[in-house]
């Protein structure tokens, strides 16, 4: 749309609406580990299959780029909206029996809650001994409501984000708000939009006037005889900005999560419980906090980096610690463990965020770039824990009632 043109706000809705179906089913599943760790056979593995088959879904993006030029775009969308919602729907009426965008789970999850726990004295009589024998065995209570109605719930987000979708796409209102290509005069839709969406609202006046400011002699130098280091110099701050990259997604999306039930549960289900959702509302949070504070300092972001690193070393020490880490039975263990995943993700998903527009400048090649440090960080962090939690048996889950 033109410059300094009034918004249709109805338009923005339902792009927030459409944008909800990105990550509202995988982070739906993650809000509902609480519940699910407790009575599927995986137990506190769980967490670590469901991050192995994360990253195994990018095989999609990368099938996707196959087929890019043969599939139309809103195909592709289509497809992947109607996926996820008959999984949800599936779920609804066979998650019980399976072996295996981020704030409405997190308020659902809430709403839910975790259910309890329940130490039972259970009596059973014993052929071998020819007697009675007791027994402490955990009882289940019931969550405010069901995981059915809770996938039922995200499965219809899915396809209200669907409906947004096709609005958007076909409705003559929304039309009205696409972005115009300046060079061609031809009106884009949202899914084609330019390079570079802020040059978009440079006229042609500040273009002129960015032309006449004058250069002075050390600037014409540089113009004309590019510095070989300075080329050395950008390149390997690209590269240790890729690894900031990767490392930031290795924790905040696989190393951390797939051992979170061994960091939490030790303190009890309402914890691990609420360091799932709150963690989950986190996210966007931060994503929501870089429009305010933008950090482009390579140091700055290092030094939260360093920080997010921090406390999710003392997550990943509790875990290995599992099942009796620092202050477990005490309320201080609890709020420390609750108040580490908070902040953690909090922290890492801003660094996230703000590494992704350093590299948004370079347009769609450092966006790939980012792409690839993002996937290959994931993936390098969701194996090696996979490895860790199921092969070696390195965490140690424990009985709720022993």
């Amino acid at each position: 749309m033109a410059c300094g043109k009034g918004v249709n706000v109805l338009v923005y809705i339902f792009i927030i609406l459409f944008g909800v179906s990105s990550w509202v089913d995988i982070n739906g599943m993650w809000v509902e580990l609480p519940i699910m760790v407790q009575k599927l056979p995986e137990g506190w593995n769980l967490p670590s299959f469901m991050v192995v088959l994360t990253q195994l879904a990018n095989i999609g993006p990368l099938l996707y780029a196959v087929v890019a030029h043969r599939v139309p775009e809103k195909v592709v969308i289509y497809i992947i909206i109607a996926i996820g919602a008959i999984a949800c729907l599936l779920l609804v009426f066979y998650g019980r029996l399976l072996q295996l965008c981020w704030t409405f789970p997190g308020l659902i999850g809430l709403a839910q809650g975790a259910g309890r726990i329940v130490c039972r004295n259970i009596t059973t009589f014993n052929v071998t001994v020819n007697g009675s024998v007791s027994s402490i065995k955990p009882d289940f209570m019931d969550e405010n409501f069901s995981f059915e109605l809770f996938m039922s719930i995200i499965s219809g987000i899915i396809v209200i984000s669907g409906i947004s979708f096709t609005f958007l796409i076909f409705h003559p209102m929304s039309k009205k708000e696409y972005v115009k290509n300046q060079e061609s005069g031809e009106k884009l839709s949202p899914l084609k939009t330019t390079e570079n969406p802020e040059d978009l609202c440079v006229n042609g006046e500040h273009a002129e006037e960015e032309s006449a400011i004058p250069l002075t002699a050390q600037e014409k130098l540089q113009t004309t005889e590019p510095d070989q280091e300075t080329h050395v110099k950008r390149f390997g701050r690209k590269l240790y900005l890729l690894a900031l990259v990767g490392w930031v997604n290795c924790l905040r999306n696989s190393a951390l999560l797939a051992v979170q039930s061994f960091s939490c549960l030790p303190y009890g289900v309402t914890q691990y419980h609420l360091a799932v959702t709150l963690a989950n509302l986190a996210n966007p949070l931060a994503c929501f906090f870089d429009l305010f504070v933008h950090v482009t300092s390579v140091p700055a972001l290092s030094s939260l980096t360093l920080l997010g690193s921090l406390f999710g070393a003392y997550i990943m020490a509790a875990a290995v610690m599992s099942p009796v880490p620092v202050l477990v039975g005490t309320l201080a263990g609890s709020i420390l463990i609750v108040s580490a995943w908070v902040v953690c993700i909090f922290i890492l998903t801003y660094v996230k965020v703000s590494l992704a527009s350093l590299f948004r400048v370079e347009g769609k090649k450092g966006l790939l770039h980012c792409g690839v440090a993002t996937q290959v960080g994931s993936a390098i962090g969701g194996v090696l824990m996979f490895v860790l939690v199921n092969v070696l048996n390195l965490f140690k889950s424990v009985d709720p009632c022993s």
